[in-house]
This record gives structure tokens, sequence and C-alpha cells, in this order.
């Protein structure tokens, strides 16, 4: 769960870092409006994208861990239910013998 959290905020930073950057890079190049807003458009339409397949990763990575976990759980399940039904016959089995111990 942490991760999650520690992927959200790199997330986060990495895009409020790229638009700073950005943001600088332009106000400081000498062109005309023209090109500057062409050149905005651009980078808005490439980092929305890449934030897109950013998503589509971090969606797919997750769908992952969830499904590793579901795996592991029910392995976890399986061999707390072999223990239990090996314990439960053990018992009955001790049982069994201090019966046939009383009877004779």
């Amino acid at each position: 769960m942490a991760e999650r959290g520690n992927n959200a905020s790199f997330l986060l930073g990495f895009l409020v870092g790229g638009l700073t950057g950005f943001a600088l890079g332009v106000l400081f190049a000498p062109q005309p409006g023209s090109a500057t807003r062409e050149q905005l458009m651009a980078r808005t339409e490439e980092l929305r994208s890449r934030m897109g397949d950013l998503s589509q990763r971090a969606r797919a990575t997750a769908e992952e861990a969830v499904e590793s976990a579901r795996a592991t759980l029910r392995e976890a399940a399986e061999q707390a239910r072999a223990e239990a039904e090996r314990v439960e016959q053990e018992l009955r089995e001790r049982l069994r013998r201090e019966r046939e111990g009383e009877a004779h």
C-alpha cells in the first residue's frame, strides 16, 4: 500500500517538475507568440500522452500485484486447510487409541 502512495507522489512530482521546466523554457525562449502557442500545444499533447502511458502502466502493475496477492492468499489458505485436516486426523487417531485403551 505504501508503494502505491510513493508511485502517486512520484507521478505528481514528475508532472509538476516537467510542467515547471517546460514553462520556464518557453517563457525565456526568444520567439513569436504564435510559435510559443504551437509549442505549448505540442508539448501539452506530448505530456498528456505520457501521462496516459504512465497511468496504463501503473494500472497494469497494480493489477499484477493484486493477482499475485490473491494467488499467495489462496496458497496460504490451502496450506492452512491441509494442516488443519492433518491435525484433525491426528486428534481423531489419538482419541480412537485412548478409547481402545479404556475399553481393554
